[in-house]
């Protein structure tokens, strides 16, 4: 590594750490947290305490001050997303839509916090430019807009979100103080990862099967890669699928494009082929390289900052 790559990777790290800091002031036209956000926030936390101490991972649990609860107006300002929600790994905060409904924000409140949890990265080319950045499995190309990995990673968390609410159901739905016919909506998963979640249990099955492992088992490599540097679950995958299920678990959820998610959860169903799914790739998105995204996982013009100091 040159003298220039080494001072564009410090100049990096400092513009990340400065830009955390910022993360915790109040954004403009954000209001004090009420009391039930602070609520939120708790229940929230301790369930995440209690579940990575049960899976053995290393903690690490956003504070409150990097939670932002918005107005609808100051959401769309700030947010410009169309999710209720969402979490930033740079700068390191969470951003939550007010939308007065109490078991929606928890859930936005616990699912956000999850994704600050995992372990996260950024990506530079060798002059110091931000060319991606991961949190979990979730990989986000900057330069070419592109999600990697997106489908897995909603899937996993999303899944471990709901194991996390059903086990501690009577104490959420007494601290919240929602009706017991409210229960189903505390566990439901929305629309849009549903089908990631079929594909997940699809995948733990037959690896399952494949190997005599027990469900339960798979399922906590499965969330415990969402906190490791190198998940060893990806490794298993490759093992049963080979390089092309892990090409087509990368593109799931690649965008909103519900033909080609579709396809790719009919792959891993065992009901369509990988030459169906690659060529409808390649025909509707253009893209020519499809194991780019292993652009990101070890080659020698880019550099990876793991955020080692947050944990």
């Amino acid at each position: 590594m040159t003298f220039q790559e080494i001072k564009s990777g410090i100049n990096a790290i400092s513009h990340i750490r400065r830009s955390e800091l910022r993360s915790g002031v109040p954004v403009h036209g954000e209001q004090q947290k009420t009391k039930e956000q602070l609520l939120y926030i708790s229940l929230s936390t301790g369930l995440i305490h209690d579940s990575l101490s049960n899976l053995g991972v290393s903690q690490r649990i956003l504070p409150q001050n990097k939670v932002h609860y918005l107005s609808e107006d100051t959401y769309q300002r700030e947010a410009k997303t169309k999710s209720s929600a969402q979490y930033l790994v740079v700068p390191d905060m969470i951003q939550i839509k007010i939308t007065n409904n109490p078991i929606n924000e928890f859930k936005d409140t616990l699912e956000e916090l999850i994704h600050a949890s995992c372990r996260g990265k950024v990506y530079l080319d060798m002059e110091g430019k931000q060319v991606g950045r991961q949190t979990g499995y979730y990989i986000y190309d900057v330069r070419n807009q592109m999600r990697y990995y997106h489908g897995l990673n909603e899937a996993v968390v999303n899944n471990f979100k709901s194991n996390m609410m059903a086990r501690n159901l009577q104490g959420i739905t007494n601290n919240l103080d929602v009706r017991s016919t409210d229960e189903s909506r505390l566990l439901s998963v929305g629309q849009s990862h549903c089908i990631y979640i079929i594909v997940l249990e699809n995948i733990i099955k037959r690896i399952s099967t494949k190997t005599g492992v027990d469900s339960s088992k798979i399922r906590d490599r499965f969330r415990e890669g969402l906190f490791v540097e190198h998940p060893e679950i990806l490794q298993t995958i490759s093992q049963v699928y080979g390089q092309e299920g892990i090409t087509l678990l990368a593109h799931l959820g690649l965008n909103d494009d519900m033909d080609l998610i579709r396809r790719i959860a009919e792959y891993f169903e065992g009901n369509r082929s990988y030459d169906e799914c690659t060529q409808y790739l390649r025909e509707k998105t253009g893209i020519t390289d499809i194991h780019r995204f292993q652009y990101f996982l070890g080659q020698k013009d880019i550099q990876t900052i793991p955020l080692t100091w947050r944990y």
